[in-house]
């Protein structure tokens, strides 16, 4: 699948982009865009990979010795609070990755991801990953110097680097060091080659995008579903004393939303918890994020037996209860690299498909 690769400067500088397939060692298109000016049609459909200024984002590793779940952005930015020029609260803190107990942490001003955001937005792009341009290119383990614009970007390691202007004496690389990293002009298709993982992303917490699979044909149903039942309780909280022909027709509708399943003695009762399910489980990234990865694992055979969704917080596990035990069992690691598993339930007609978070 082609990539777009776009490179944000200041509001003085242009936009430079390049787009191919990163299979390829060139780019097949690359420009750069200055104000008014609009990308090429056939390029806004890729992927986008938006590398913003490392000069306003603030890098940190800290440690943590905690369970990974406890670990939050703001609360680890503090244990560096002493070396930051700005205050903690003032920076919207996002954590890129971790090595053990070792974690990565990215700063930046809320007003320079709006700005940064609006201006995408104008363009027609949606991110899919976001990244400061001094992690953006491939780092294979030793110090690099490459020159992007003005400024030289400095990699110690995976999640570490700086930038200093071109012109400062400082920016000059030590002539000790130039077995180990030469400074060359950066050629903004080498990131094609990156990974584009949204968990290392600067776009998380308020900047979060909305999960893809809220526009697909899974999250429609859900969405109808919700729609449906809530209609449903309303209607039968102010008419469930009419007639016997409303109480057949609820047992039909309750049928057909759960795939014929046998009607409770209280359905309204039923129906609301369900709702209230729901609505909880939508308030939860993880429910979104696995909840996309389920409906990916879900072969095509099995989706006109799905008959409870189960969302355990905690322990960020998603499980799908189907109603069949023809199935083919697997156990995997998916791409993002959560378990996926798929197995009859003993002594039932009935199956199990589970997405479960890796720590």
């Amino acid at each position: 699948m082609n990539r777009l690769i776009i490179a944000l400067g200041t509001e003085q500088e242009s936009i430079l982009w390049c787009w191919g397939n990163p299979a390829e060692e060139q780019c097949q298109l690359q420009g750069a865009l200055s104000a008014g000016e609009s990308l090429p049609p056939e390029v806004s459909a890729a992927p986008v990979m938006v590398l913003v200024p490392g000069q306003r984002i603030v890098l940190r590793t800290v440690p943590f010795q905690g369970a990974p779940r406890l670990a939050t952005a703001q609360a680890l930015a503090f244990q560096c609070e002493e070396d930051l020029l700005e205050d903690v609260d003032e920076l919207h803190w996002v954590i890129l990755g971790n090595e053990g107990t070792r974690y990565a942490l990215a700063g930046y001003r809320r007003s320079d991801m709006q700005n940064w955001l609006a201006l995408l937005t104008s363009l027609g792009i949606r991110p899919t990953i976001m990244l400061p341009d001094v992690l953006a290119f491939p780092f294979n383990g030793r110090p690099t110097m490459q020159v992007l614009r003005d400024y030289v970007l400095f990699r110690h390691d995976k999640w570490s680097g700086y930038c200093l202007p071109q012109q400062w004496s400082l920016a000059q690389p030590d002539p000790r060091d130039q077995d180990q990293a030469a400074t060359c002009v950066a050629d903004l298709w080498q990131c094609a080659s990156v990974e584009l993982d949204k968990h290392s992303s600067l776009l998380q917490g308020e900047f979060a995008a909305a999960p893809q699979w809220r526009t697909s044909a899974c999250w429609r149903y859900c969405l109808g579903l919700s729609l449906a039942l809530g209609a449903l309780a309303m209607g039968s909280f102010h008419y469930h004393q009419q007639t016997q022909a409303l109480h057949q027709q609820i047992d039909q509708i309750h049928t057909q939303l759960f795939s014929g399943e046998k009607t409770p003695e209280k359905p309204l009762a039923v129906i609301k918890a369900r709702i209230r399910m729901l609505q909880q489980n939508q308030q939860q990234a993880q429910f979104f994020e696995l909840g996309q990865q389920l409906h990916q694992a879900l072969l095509e055979q099995y989706q006109q037996h799905a008959h409870r969704l189960i969302f355990d917080a905690q322990n960020a596990e998603l499980t799908l209860t189907l109603k069949t035990g023809q199935v083919q069992p697997f156990d995997h690691s998916n791409e993002q690299g959560n378990q996926v598993s798929l197995h009859k339930i003993a002594g039932e007609n009935a199956s199990m498909l589970t997405v479960k978070e890796t720590p």
